[in-house]
């Protein structure tokens, strides 16, 4: 297809580069670029959840009324409808998130994470239907993450990152196969992941052996 058109002579002629994939949908690609190129996974990113993340913050500082630079908190998962912000570990300069909200007055702190959160998912529609396409938010994601590679900032940006060897537990019934829980290898997603320049790059969400690979 399209994106093997484009890997396969890319590896030809350097497998040194690090190769960034912003396409939709990302975390698929991503996966996919690795296994058509062969390279490493460090050597192989994408953009992920790395907008949704500043939207996020960027949301809960306007709601707070906090600098978000003194938030920390990420969103998690297949960059889309389905991505997921990971409330229990949200805070601000080390205040619990939740806490914060009552000391700044916050009556529902419940419903904030749910408007913020769907703020943030569907964001991309409303730009789209009113712009036409997103431009600036993806580039500005993706020159910060350039950034991260080429000065070796060793950031922790929630990049799709090769996953494998979960147990995922179906608590409502038993699945097709009549099992309860199944293994799920060989997937990416966006986690929050620790980027050096020498490639070593960890997923704080995966296996050892993934890490590696």
């Amino acid at each position: 297809g399209i994106l093997k058109s484009i890997i396969t002579p890319l590896v030809r002629y350097n497998r040194e580069a690090v190769l960034l994939i912003v396409s939709n949908p990302v975390d698929i690609l991503t996966w996919a670029a690795q296994k058509l190129s062969g390279l490493p996974a460090g050597q192989v990113m994408g953009s992920g959840t790395v907008l949704d993340t500043a939207r996020l913050k960027y949301l809960l500082g306007e709601r707070l009324g906090v600098d978000s630079r003194s938030i920390h908190a990420v969103v998690v998962g297949e960059h889309g409808d389905s991505e997921l912000a990971v409330w229990s570990g949200a805070n601000i300069s080390g205040v619990d998130l939740e806490h914060f909200c009552a000391l700044c007055g916050v009556e529902d702190c419940e419903e904030m994470k749910d408007s913020i959160y769907r703020d943030v998912r569907d964001s991309a529609y409303e730009i789209i239907e009113k712009k036409g396409a997103t431009y600036y938010g993806i580039a500005a994601a993706v020159a910060r993450l350039a950034l991260c590679v080429v000065r070796d900032e060793r950031s922790v940006p929630a990049v799709p990152f090769p996953l494998d060897g979960y147990v995922c537990e179906n608590r409502t019934g038993s699945c097709a196969h009549g099992s309860r829980s199944w293994r799920i290898r060989s997937f990416s997603a966006s986690t929050p992941t620790s980027m050096a320049a020498d490639r070593s790059w960890l997923s704080f969400w995966s296996s050892p052996a993934a890490s590696r690979s």
